[in-house]
């Protein structure tokens, strides 16, 4: 009969495993990994405050047109306000003139000065600044200029008088001694030469001495015809 083999059956116990108490740096990414996380999360943040940056300063270049915006709108108002008082103040003070009064244009510049003064001093902004100076010296000059000519025609008016009144009498003069008549034109056309100079225009001149020259040469003759001896 076969002998059967026999086999043994032996079981080894394992004992309990060993184990490694877990480190922080089990946990933390590598050094490589975190300098990359760290640079990026860097630009990210520093790209939001460039963008903030950058807001912030559109929303104050806007702010700023604006502002100026509305200081020269004002400051357009405001100049063309004066402009308007200035024109009136000007017509005002020629019709009220008497004929021969030089001081209209000191008085009128000196309160429209006192304006500019005041003008000048109500801009908030450079652009209105930049505005307003070219502004009101250019009505500056145009006022003083308007000024100047407008006192010219009150001299000449007064020059005219006088000289009318000067002639009448030479006439008259004349009427009685029409043989100085050479002498008495010679004096009334200095006259009327010196006044040109004084507010009387060439053209105003011209046409006083044709007019003079008749009068008085009409105001010789009538008096030669009432003393001739054959009346």
């Amino acid at each position: 009969m076969p002998k059967l083999p026999t086999y043994s059956l032996s079981v080894q116990v394992a004992g309990p495993p060993q184990r490694r108490r877990a480190e922080p740096e089990d946990f933390a990414p590598s050094s490589r990994s975190a300098e990359i996380a760290l640079r990026e999360a860097g630009e990210s943040i520093g790209g939001g405050l460039r963008r903030i940056g950058a807001a912030q300063e559109e929303i104050a270049d806007v702010l700023h047109k604006n502002e100026e915006r509305a200081d020269l709108s004002r400051l357009h108002r405001q100049v063309s306000e004066a402009q308007a008082g200035w024109t009136v103040g000007l017509q005002e003070a020629l019709q009220k003139g008497e004929p021969g009064d030089q001081s209209i244009v000191s008085r009128y510049m000196e309160k429209m000065d006192r304006d500019i003064e005041g003008l000048g001093q109500s801009a908030r902004t450079n652009a209105g600044r930049d505005y307003l100076g070219p502004a009101l010296a250019t009505l500056r000059g145009h006022f003083l200029v308007q000024a100047m000519a407008g006192q010219s025609r009150l001299v000449g008016i007064a020059e005219r008088e006088n000289f009318d009144a000067s002639v009448t009498a030479a006439s008259s003069a004349l009427f009685g001694d029409p043989g100085a008549f050479e002498a008495t034109r010679e004096r009334i056309m200095g006259e009327l030469k010196d006044r040109m100079g004084r507010g009387l225009s060439p053209e105003d001149a011209m046409k006083m001495r044709n007019e003079t020259l008749a009068k008085l040469a009409i105001s010789a003759l009538q008096g030669k015809v009432e003393r001739s001896p054959s009346r």
